[in-house]
């Protein structure tokens, strides 16, 4: 079995002593790959960070003082990353992940810090043109999943308004990662020093089939920045590791959007086979 982490971490700007800083941190946590967010510099800035233990730099430059978005993929990393596409705006980065027998793709995201419908349908459509391979999308998506969960306090902004990763991981067929092992739990992502309150706006949102590869994922500690890391260890099994023997993940039976996938995939059947002249039953 071979682990291997993701790191997702809005890092609120990159000057050269920050820069630093956070390439250390990152090594002191075993990134792997390290999808940063609000990293501000230009594409010729991004291209600085290849240094240490940093191998390959994939870059959506910033507009102005706005955005950024780097993905770090450390020297160590036994397979491939490649790049399939970028932004103009700094908001993503988009990868094909080889990775022993497993193949992905991974959306680095920092949403606008505006309630922007049009953004996530810009990434539903994305994602939709690369269906083939699971996908795992992971990032500053400036919004909360479940209002009553995931933010503190009373404010009714961007954060507050729990409509668009519902949609996005209905539209895409995913599962929010650490709300899935985590049911009920409140934990906070990043704290508003200007409002007074904590949400959880950075997420790691999954196809459930690369999901059974997750071992955990946490939300480290809050340093440097005003968001804390989320640590992703995904194990990957050699194929002299791997038994004959498989069984279904028993925690996707508690997971009520596994299971309107589910209900959705079984209905389309249906409906698809309706007037088929092959009974069901044959398959």
């Amino acid at each position: 079995m071979v682990k291997n982490r993701l790191i997702s971490w809005n890092v609120g700007g990159l000057s050269p002593i920050k820069c630093t800083k956070i390439l250390q941190a990152l090594k002191r946590h075993s990134a792997s790959i390290a999808c940063l967010q609000e990293t501000r510099p230009t594409t010729a800035e991004h291209l600085k960070l290849k240094q240490s233990w940093v191998g390959e730099v994939f870059a959506s430059e910033a507009q102005g003082r706005k955005g950024g978005v780097v993905v770090l993929v450390a020297k160590s990393f036994p397979r491939k990353a490649t790049l399939l596409q970028t932004d103009t705006q700094g908001h993503y980065v988009l990868l094909h992940i080889c990775l022993h027998d497993l193949q992905f793709h991974l959306m680095a995201v920092y949403a606008p810090n505006v309630c922007d419908h049009a953004f996530v349908h810009k990434l539903i459509t994305l994602g939709g043109s690369h269906i083939h391979l699971p996908l795992v999308l992971a990032g500053d998506l400036n919004m909360v999943a479940d209002p009553a969960l995931d933010r503190s306090g009373d404010s009714m902004g961007p954060v507050g308004k729990g409509k668009g990763i519902p949609l996005l991981l209905e539209s895409l067929g995913l599962v929010d990662a650490w709300r899935v092992l985590h049911p009920t739990e409140r934990d906070y992502t990043h704290t508003s020093r200007a409002h007074g309150t904590h949400s959880r706006i950075d997420y790691c949102l999954k196809s459930p089939s690369i999901f059974t590869q997750t071992s955990s994922l946490t939300h480290g500690p809050m340093e440097i920045s005003d968001h804390c890391m989320l640590l992703l260890d995904l194990d990957i099994p050699r194929a002299s590791d791997r038994s004959s023997n498989w069984r279904f993940p028993s925690f996707l039976y508690k997971d009520q959007h596994f299971f309107q996938y589910l209900l959705t995939k079984w209905k389309d059947y249906h409906l698809f086979n309706k007037d088929s002249p092959v009974s069901p039953l044959t398959y």
